[in-house]
């Protein structure tokens, strides 16, 4: 039977030994597959400050099932009215407006967050659009945001004839 030492002076059938190196590795690999303890969300601990464990992605709401690279933090939305889409008058005969969700999310894994828009409002019949739409949503590096922000100004003075110098690069 041929044999192999593996400095522990002892002879093992080479037959076996990559068995046994298999074995060896899954003991290894299997804490970090049967994750222990009580935290149901062991991807999203270490949360940017701005992260509200509320919203913060995981998975499908009641699911046993998740998916670690789509994890994400989330921040509370910013909610600003959109008036020129559809508007619907409740039962109490207020009115509400089309809106406009601003926030902050990052994946788990990458290393700097994006700012997110997305449109909630209702169609002409009075349907809900934009949860499920992906033509209502952008999502933009922290970088693209700022130049946004920058031109949204500037282009704010151009339409009011104004200028405050905010956003012009000297």
């Amino acid at each position: 039977m041929p044999t192999v030492r593996h400095n522990t002076g002892e002879a093992e059938d080479t037959r076996q030994t990559p068995f046994k190196n298999c074995r060896d590795f899954n003991a290894e690999m299997l804490p970090k597959i049967e994750i222990p303890g009580k935290d149901p969300n062991p991807w999203l601990k270490d949360a940017p400050r701005w992260s509200n464990p509320n919203l913060d992605v995981l998975d499908e709401p009641g699911s046993d099932v998740c998916q670690p690279d789509h994890a994400e933090w989330r921040s509370t939305p910013l909610r600003m009215p959109y008036t020129t889409k559809y508007a619907v008058v409740g039962v109490d005969g207020n009115w509400t407006t089309a809106t406009i969700y601003a926030n902050i999310s990052q994946k788990v894994g990458d290393r700097y967050p994006h700012i997110n828009f997305e449109s909630h409002g209702w169609n002409a019949k009075g349907d809900p659009v934009g949860d499920d739409t992906p033509l209502n949503k952008y999502s933009l590096t922290i970088e693209d945001a700022g130049n946004l922000a920058r031109a949204l100004l500037l282009l704010i003075d151009l339409a009011l004839g104004t200028s405050d110098d905010v956003g012009e690069v000297a």
